[in-house]
């Protein structure tokens, strides 16, 4: 006689909420109802976290609120999907007691990628932004032995036969990334900034 495993029902955002929330030492996620957690950033990660919000939130502060780890809420149940960019410039007009934002609050939202999160940022991340309709994803590459690379996709594309919206090409060069955020001049991050 064979024991088979029983299905694992997919959680609910409060369901979720309620089990991780606190998740100490680690951040998890919730994607299409399946909680992801991830270890503790590195300090060269954290640094580099601290280092882009430092440069984002002088040029961006009239308008918008520059923050790291918070939980932004793409999907609702079913298939829930909860996400936490490294950073994001939000909507000053969020209610900052909340735990989550939706999408159309975020301007920008920032992965710092690693060997660890290269499908996740580069693949799953970028497609549920974009369906999201977020119109700003910038991704920090530091796989790179000569630093960090950057790579913005703030061109979102409605698909023709009624698919998800998506990014088109990225725009830059790999080695500094222009923001464009309305109400704000734009600011120009580059490789060197972050190294």
């Amino acid at each position: 006689m064979s024991l088979a495993a029983a299905p694992v029902r997919p959680l609910t955002i409060e369901e979720w909420y309620e089990l991780y929330h606190d998740d100490e030492g680690g951040r998890c996620e919730l994607v299409r109802g399946r909680a992801i957690v991830t270890p503790p950033e590195d300090p060269e990660h954290a640094r580099m976290i601290g280092d882009l919000s430092f440069l984002l939130h002088p040029a961006f502060a009239s308008s918008w609120r520059t923050l790291w780890g918070v939980g932004l809420l793409l999907r609702g149940d079913p298939d829930a999907t909860f996400r936490s960019p490294d950073v994001s410039v939000l909507s000053r007009d969020i209610d900052m007691r909340g735990w989550y934002v939706h999408p159309h609050q975020v301007a920008l939202a920032v992965e710092i990628t690693s060997w660890q999160s290269v499908e996740t940022d580069w693949v799953h991340k970028r497609a549920e932004y974009a369906a999201a309709g977020i119109p700003n994803y910038l991704i920090v590459d530091v796989r790179f032995d000569d630093g960090p690379h950057l790579w913005l996709f703030d061109r979102l594309v409605a698909d023709a036969g009624g698919g998800p919206t998506t990014y088109a090409d990225t725009t830059g060069d790999g080695h500094s990334a222009t923001l464009r955020l309305p109400g704000c001049d734009p600011i120009t991050i580059t490789a060197a900034d972050l190294a």
